[in-house]
């Protein structure tokens, strides 16, 4: 994919999230009732992202025009103007410039022709027709399609049970079978995204910000290799954005204080991406200034955003101190501008990182730079899982992430670093005797097991009351406000048409882990 290609591709989800927060805005202030505190944040919130999509995109006016409008919602936000109807009807007639401004540039740039060498006259008319392309509405509704396809094959499947010796129909079943496949594959395909045809994109925005701020910038893309979900991708280029303009707007120093703190004068940011196990690991990193953990103590305390007496003097003292920057309202900068927010950037990230049912990790050394990481499901429609059975109710655990799968009672050497817990006891369901199982239906013998478990640097035994069988599932969100309860990663529809619930093991035994910990203190 050429550099015009992927911008053309941006665009695209520019004009879609865009779109979706200037239309969650509108409705925030579609009558001339007071808002609540809530709803002036979220208002907030949708201002800030555009402006961050637009900037990201060197779409300046119209950055320029969320910063103006979000300037008036955060007078309303602090106190210093009462957010009555007048407020209200200003900030309609704002969005209403913004949503215009917005329509003139939703227009996708067509992208170029190709030409051959030596062409026939038809081979010229074909290499002068504009190149097809998918609307994103229109593919998701076919992997929609796809994937109902999918289940229904799944359903027809288990109604049909083991095989005829009728050849002819089991030829017939074996070709469906290979076409269903080979049609889901396809369309999964087409979802994914080169993330090398980003980088141009986001150094350009990264050099135009540090022009803006007087620094100098280096920048370094690492993983640029992979290719990720579309659905993945639309989601993470927001907090993306973000962290990339903190480090350049908030961590890189002036050439003049870095030479003189023996740096070199131009500042390093670099981005990594990489596929773990069973998850999708991001990481944003700077050379620059760095912060203090007791710095932003004392100014969350300052701001009133920590209690005099809460504590944060314990194992992971350094981590939660600088998690405070990840509540509204926490910012170094103590002028907003175009470019540095008042405190929103690192909260709407840590927002829709848990929405994504991640983890959002920051580290700092002051002087030597700042990093920022990120650890999400790498969840694509179709994934591979045991069904298990714990407390009566069977559930998913995506394949990726089990090594090795054990009867529950067989002697073994505990794992270094492991930590051991049952299923049931952990999702708050009774213990259920093997005999109450028998009607589950398993593929497999009921025989109670244990699942050793390697996810994203956490390890864990896992025991269940029985493994029933290893398949290939559908796995639907679960969607608000479910998607952000730990540990569910969506639920997969089954062939025989019930739900199972698909649990995310690094949520889980990262939950149990902490729950262990404040018990201990």
């Amino acid at each position: 994919m050429s550099k015009t290609d992927s911008r053309v591709e941006l665009y695209r989800v520019f004009v879609e999230d865009a779109g979706r927060h200037l239309a969650a805005a509108r409705g925030l202030v579609a009558d001339d009732t007071t808002p609540s505190s809530d709803q002036i944040a979220a208002l907030f919130r949708h201002l800030h992202s555009v402006k961050g999509m637009a900037l990201s995109l060197g779409l300046d006016q119209l950055a320029r025009s969320a910063h103006e409008a979000e300037e008036i919602v955060e007078r309303a936000r602090s106190g210093s103007a009462c957010a009555d109807g007048e407020f209200v009807r200003v900030v309609r007639a704002r969005l209403s410039e913004l949503a215009a401004a917005y329509e003139r540039l939703a227009a996708v740039p067509e992208q170029p022709s190709r030409r051959g060498g030596e062409l026939t006259t038809t081979g010229r008319w074909m290499a002068d027709l504009p190149a097809v392309t998918v609307d994103p509405a229109r593919l998701d509704r076919l992997l929609d399609l796809t994937l109902r396809l999918s289940a229904e094959h799944d359903r027809l499947e288990h109604q049909l049970g083991p095989q005829e010796r009728d050849v002819a129909l089991f030829r017939v079943r074996e070709a469906l079978a290979e076409t269903v496949s080979s049609l889901r594959f396809d369309v999964l395909e087409l979802r994914l995204l080169p993330v090398r045809a980003l980088v141009p994109l986001l150094e350009g925005a990264l050099r135009r910000w540090a022009g803006q701020c007087g620094v100098r910038l280096a920048f370094a893309a690492r993983g640029d290799a992979l290719r990720l979900d579309r659905a993945i991708l639309e989601r993470m280029l927001d907090p993306l954005g973000h962290l990339l303009r903190n480090a350049v707007v908030h961590g890189l120093e002036s050439p003049e204080t870095r030479a003189a703190a023996g740096k070199p004068e131009r500042g390093r940011v670099e981005l990594e991406i990489r596929r773990g196990q069973d998850r999708l690991l991001f990481e944003v990193r700077d050379d620059g200034r760095g912060i203090r953990s007791d710095e932003v103590i004392g100014r969350a305390r300052e701001r009133a955003l920590l209690d005099a007496d809460e504590s944060l003097d314990d194992g992971e003292s350094e981590h939660r101190a600088l998690m405070l920057l990840t509540r509204p309202g926490m910012s170094s900068q103590k002028v907003a501008d175009a470019l540095s927010g008042r405190g929103i950037g690192l909260a709407a990230v840590r927002t829709e990182i848990e929405r994504l049912g991640g983890e959002l990790w920051l580290e700092s050394e002051p002087q030597r730079g700042f990093r920022a990481r990120i650890a999400i499901p790498a969840r694509l429609s179709v994934m591979e899982v045991f069904l298990v059975m714990a407390g009566g109710e069977r559930f998913a655990l995506p394949l990726a992430a089990i090594s090795r799968v054990v009867p529950r009672d067989e002697p073994r050497a505990p794992r270094d670093g492991a930590i051991e817990l049952d299923l049931d006891a952990c999702l708050g369901l009774r213990a259920e005797a093997p005999a109450s199982r028998a009607k589950s239906g398993a593929a497999l013998p009921c025989q109670p097991a244990a699942l050793e478990i390697d996810s994203g640097g956490l390890r864990a035994t896992v025991r269940v009351d029985a493994v029933e069988e290893r398949r290939e599932v559908i796995v639907r969100p679960l969607g608000p406000p479910l998607d952000r309860v730990p540990p569910w990663i969506g639920a997969a529809l089954l062939a025989d048409g019930s739900l199972a619930l698909v649990l995310d093991p690094h949520r889980l035994i990262r939950t149990v882990a902490r729950e262990a910990a404040t018990m201990s203190r």
